[in-house]
């Protein structure tokens, strides 16, 4: 407070200005902004709420017009946050940026397709196709997609039958109707497109974690998994397995046969169809793909290690417990 007849200096006087006129700004624009749209939200209807979008963490990620991209830090809390929310997310990564582009131009343009050789020569619609299933790393080989396009799925001597990745198969199953001169059903576009979403979804879970990525891939793919050697055929279901059961590097050096026996030997492959058996394996694999790669941030993660005798349960709950899961 200054003395009488000493004069208050400018720094000052602007100070009290400057906070005289944020009170005023909050009790006139941002008190009246907020209680009224608590009044609106008091007002919609319960079903309207409900359809709001997926409510993204603070400071994880963000869903308008952009990816949508969740980060808690934790494999196994982003990992068990989208899944419980699944739908919701695919539903907003349907209708997203780059997405909803994408898939509208899929939709309009794919009904004037109706051979092998204009699919695969429709650059942006092909590619669409291969990124739903999987498979846009070989979207630039154009002549083996279309000999495994090509097969005679009835003969299971022919190319796509032969290969031991399922997803190739799957691919000529959903555009066989191009092999007879057709365009592909309206179910088979619906399909094509909730697909293109899923793995957009994961992809840009992957871009911030990897295992968050490699779990719902897994989760999505479980049911189609008919072997121990589907697993081997698919890089991304096998980082799964060997990463859940310790599997060595090693293993890798020995036989086909070996390896497959391995892997029947940690998983029932029926038991895959079963969706509860599915997220206990992958409650286990995202807990030690955080100690093993995201504990030097988090101190929680950093109690636990490959000699610890802590259950997965146990780190998942105490995870829980801090974060809120």
């Amino acid at each position: 407070m200054p003395t009488r007849g000493t004069r208050t200096s400018p720094f000052v006087r602007g100070h009290r200005f400057c906070t005289a006129t944020a009170s005023i700004w909050l009790c006139e624009c941002v008190f009246p902004l907020w209680w009224g749209r608590r009044a609106q939200l008091a007002r919609e209807p319960a079903d309207f709420r409900l359809a709001r979008p997926l409510p993204v963490p603070p400071g994880t990620g963000h869903h308008t017009g952009c990816p949508m991209t969740i980060d808690l830090g934790s494999t196994y809390l982003t990992y068990s946050y989208l899944s419980k929310n699944y739908d919701k997310a695919l539903e907003q990564e349907a209708t997203t940026g780059s997405t909803k582009l994408e898939t509208a131009n899929f939709e309009k343009s794919i009904g004037s397709i109706t051979s092998v050789d204009d699919f695969v020569n429709n650059y942006r619609v092909f590619t669409y196709a291969m990124k739903a299933y999987g498979l846009e790393d070989m979207a630039y080989a154009k002549a083996y997609m279309k000999k495994v396009l090509e097969s005679d799925l009835t003969d299971d001597s022919s190319f796509a039958n032969s290969l031991s990745d399922g997803r190739f198969k799957a691919f000529a199953q959903a555009f066989q109707s191009l092999t007879y001169g057709e365009a592909v059903s309206s179910d088979t576009v619906s399909t094509v497109e909730t697909k293109y979403a899923q793995q957009t979804m994961e992809d840009n879970a992957g871009a911030s974690d990897t295992g968050v990525q490699l779990a719902l891939y897994f989760k999505r793919n479980a049911s189609t998994v008919t072997s121990a050697y589907s697993i081997l055929a698919d890089e991304a279901l096998y980082k799964v397995v060997k990463a859940t059961y310790n599997i060595p590097d090693e293993m890798s050096n020995a036989g086909i046969e070996a390896q497959a026996a391995l892997i029947s030997k940690h998983i029932d492959i029926e038991e895959l169809q079963d969706p509860d058996y599915v997220d206990k394996l992958l409650k286990q694999f995202s807990i030690k793909y955080d100690i093993e790669n995201n504990s030097a941030s988090d101190p929680v993660l950093q109690l636990f290690n490959d000699t610890s005798s802590v259950s997965s349960d146990t780190a998942g709950a105490i995870l829980n417990l801090k974060y809120g899961g």
